[in-house]
């Protein structure tokens, strides 16, 4: 979406991305290079996206067999360290308890799904706004009274920190990032904790 926005206003050449699952926030130096490196032609990814195909399958088909293998490597080498840190995370994250999470904010998140939109409710479950992803972490720093969020997206640092701040009591995003500072009074869940 934001590159099909960006197309009519601006001349884009190429397209870095980062690794599935992580925030360009998140990348070390290391990796940011490493995506740099595998950029795409944008013409490839606009025209396609234009075409209704996702940006995913532009990357898979325009890189070589080459790339491929290589790419392959590295990635069961980043799956064992993910795998490895996703165990220690998940230790302090708890599933919710059957019944704890009210009905409508259930309803909420399944209606949220794959759109790339977050709700913020106040005490009450009321909606407060309803914005796009990327907008989010500036809305919410306006907003008093919110008191949940939900998101069809990557639940990062900054989120809950800002969060924290605003006086937030539960989040429930898509997937959790690399979030290593969790104030007590916020509930941190995933889509699948539901």
């Amino acid at each position: 979406m934001i590159l099909k926005e960006l197309s009519q206003v601006t001349e884009i050449k190429f397209v870095a991305r980062a690794p599935t699952g992580r925030e360009v926030e998140e990348l070390t130096t290391k990796e940011i290079t490493k995506a740099l490196r595998n950029k795409v032609p944008a013409s490839q990814i606009v025209g396609r996206i234009k075409r209704g195909t996702s940006e995913a399958a532009t990357a898979r088909a325009s890189s070589s067999p080459k790339r491929r293998t290589r790419r392959t490597t590295q990635k069961t080498t980043t799956k064992r360290r993910t795998t490895t840190r996703s165990k220690t995370t998940s230790r302090s994250v708890t599933r919710p308890r059957k019944g704890t999470i009210p009905e409508p904010i259930r309803e909420l998140t399944e209606k949220i799904q794959q759109t790339m939109t977050a709700i913020i409710l106040d005490k009450d479950k009321k909606i407060l706004k309803e914005v796009h992803v990327a907008e989010l972490a500036t809305i919410l720093q306006e907003i008093e009274k919110a008191k949940t969020i939900i998101l069809d997206g990557v639940i990062t640092q900054r989120l809950v920190d800002i969060a924290g701040e605003r006086g937030v009591s539960l989040i429930i995003g898509a997937r959790i990032g690399n979030v290593v500072k969790r104030p007590v009074k916020i509930k941190i869940h995933t889509f699948n904790d539901l």
